[in-house]
């Protein structure tokens, strides 16, 4: 699902350097020089440890010709997580089709719906793809900014009645690397590969002068990206990306939640009455193959009372039926035949006296 959330954040200042912009430009413009491979080498090159702003991106994305669709999404998939304002990432992913569009999703899996904006939750990177090791950088990032405000609110608490606190990162939480404990500090780097894994906390407030969507845009987006209404998860998932480039009101937040768990409850009730019913499509065909069985079972015992009244003679031309064959080109395995015609016949006979 591709979410097209109007924009009204405010455009942040040019920081990629002019030098690394100027490589930037001839890179892109001069794309039919280099094949997919080299122009991503060269391209994330050029953007290692940099960031830069969304009129920087789009300017980049608007050198590389059309017909150049690997390499648009390329360099979208470089830019898309190096945004010095990541609530303006929405302008950068409406530039692509539909097409390029589920080619970045393949490319870049989890670390697309990454929200820099909102980075509070579970993660789990793969720190060997470029994408999701760039995302865990963005975390580190955001680690170093919260470290002055954790410092205050833990110097704010030794002062409080019940005697100091325990200590605890309050950020960067539950850290592992290949299921070995990390542990956060302001040095630390990164490895090229491995899995990391943890709960990140962003404990910073919104500034004062930042603006919330109005109720209107809100019931806009509910209406035109939440399509199946018995799905919350549907919904959480969209709200998830509307944090990345909104801000929401307390108010907001409740009624929202309030609306998932509506939700949770009707599909909960959907899903007990499809129940319901495919238990009494199973009891209803059970019930119909037992009747068959039935009818079966007095067949059955009709035609024993039939060979019983016929005699020795009835029973054999059964037993002639089943066993031996009508063609006489076959009459040659009759003598192969005869121990499974008296073993059949045994069976019967014992059958047809009881």
């Amino acid at each position: 699902m591709r979410f097209k959330a109007d924009m009204r954040a405010p455009e942040e200042d040019h920081v990629l350097s002019q030098v690394k912009m100027v490589g930037a430009r001839y890179c892109c413009s001069g794309v039919s020089q280099f094949s997919d491979f080299e122009f991503a080498a060269s391209f994330h090159h050029l953007l290692k440890g940099q960031h830069l702003s969304t009129a920087q991106a789009l300017e980049l994305f608007s050198l590389i010709p059309p017909e150049e669709q690997g390499k648009r999404v390329t360099c979208v998939e470089a830019c898309i997580n190096k945004l010095a304002n990541p609530r303006l990432s929405q302008k950068l992913l409406d530039t692509l089709n539909d097409a390029q569009y589920e080619q970045l999703q393949k490319r870049m899996g989890m670390a697309l719906s990454f929200t820099a904006a909102n980075p509070t939750g579970h993660h789990r990177f793969e720190l060997s793809k470029p994408p999701e090791r760039e995302c865990a950088m963005r975390l580190v990032r955001i680690k170093n900014t919260e470290a002055e405000q954790e410092a205050k609110e833990q110097a704010a608490c030794e002062g409080r009645v019940g005697g100091k606190r325990i200590q605890f990162d309050r950020v960067w939480r539950n850290a592992f690397l290949n299921r070995k404990p990390l542990v956060y500090n302001g040095s630390m780097s990164l490895p090229s590969e491995g899995i990391l894994e943890l709960d990140f906390v962003q404990i910073s407030k919104v500034p004062a002068k930042q603006q919330a969507i109005s109720n209107q845009e809100l019931h806009h987006l509910i209406e035109h990206e939440w399509l199946d209404r018995h799905d919350g998860l549907e919904l959480v998932i969209a709200l998830r990306a509307w944090t990345n480039v909104h801000y929401f009101t307390c108010a907001q937040v409740s009624a929202l939640i309030t609306m998932i768990k509506r939700a949770e409850l009707l599909r909960e009730k959907t899903e007990a009455a499809k129940r319901f019913a495919q238990e009494q499509a199973t009891v209803r065909a059970q019930l119909q193959a037992s009747l068959a069985r039935a009818t079966t079972q007095d067949a059955a015992q009709a035609t024993r009372i039939s060979l019983k009244q016929g005699g020795p003679s009835a029973q054999d031309d059964l037993v002639h039926h089943l066993v031996l064959p009508d063609d006489p080109a076959q009459h040659s395995l009759l003598g192969a035949l005869s121990p499974l015609r008296r073993m059949v016949q045994g069976v019967l006979f014992s059958a047809f006296s009881s």
